[in-house]
Parts: C-alpha cells; structure tokens; sequence
C-alpha cells in the first residue's frame, strides 16, 4: 500500500514537475517573441526616422533652388529694367515687362505654397505614424509589467 502511494506520488511529482517545464518554455517563447517584436518595431521607428529625415531634405534642397531662383529672377528683371530704361518706349516696355514678371512671381510662389504644404502634410502623417508606434511600445512594456507582476 505504502508502494502504491510513492509511485502515485512520483507521478504527481513528475506530471507537474513536466507542466512547469512547459510553463517555463511558454515563457521564454513568449519573452522571445517579445524581443523579437521590440526589434522590428525600433528598425521601424529608425526606418521612419530616416524617412523624415530624407523628406525634410528634399523640402530643404527644394526651397533653396526656389530662393535660387528667385535671386537670379530678380537680377534679370533689375537687368531688364536698366535696358528698358534706356530705351525710347521704357515706359511702355516696362509696364508689360512688369506684368509678366508679376505673373510669373505669383505662380513660382503659389508652387512653392504647393510643395511646402505637401511636404509639411507628409512630414505631419509620418510624426503621428512613429508618435502611434511609441505609444503602442509604451502599451506593451506596461502591458509586460503586469504580467510580470
């Protein structure tokens, strides 16, 4: 009798003895899988970071050409003027010279007006994607925490 109740014993011992080592391997595959969705979700927030980077970049090298362009655009129509000047119908010359160049100033800016709106648009949709993706990881951490505890 006494044999019987050891050996019953054993087993208990060893069916938990073996629920706690498959206890403990869900843990680590669980801690593992974490780990690993740490990762990717940090590569991603680097990867968006470089995006915005690159996108504020181009937004950058896109404005300078526009001064650039300005800068030369001015000096012709200060050379144009100075011609003009000289000449025996300047008055006349100048007034359409100057509507031109007024027309062709209010469409550079109203282009500039464009790709600085879709530039800040972009630059905005990819601040509230990497802000989503910090709260998300802050969510899980705390989340971790809890079942830690």
């Amino acid at each position: 009798m006494y044999r019987a109740i050891r050996e019953r014993d054993l087993r208990e011992q060893a069916y938990q003895e073996e629920q706690a080592r498959i206890a403990h391997e869900r843990e680590l595959e669980t801690a593992r899988l974490r780990a690993q969705q740490e990762k990717m979700a940090d590569k991603q927030a680097e990867l968006d970071e470089l995006r915005a980077m690159r996108a504020q970049e181009a937004y950058e090298r896109e404005w300078r050409e526009k001064e650039r362009a300005e800068a030369e655009k001015r000096r012709k129509e200060e050379e144009a003027k100075r011609i003009l000047k000289d000449g025996a119908s300047a008055i006349n010359k100048t007034s359409l010279w100057e509507e031109a160049l007024e027309e062709e100033a209010k469409a550079a800016a109203e282009e500039l007006r464009r790709i600085q709106a879709k530039n800040d648009e972009e630059l905005a949709r990819m601040f509230e994607k990497r802000q989503a993706k910090k709260e998300a990881k802050k969510a899980e951490k705390k989340e971790k925490e809890k079942e830690k505890e």
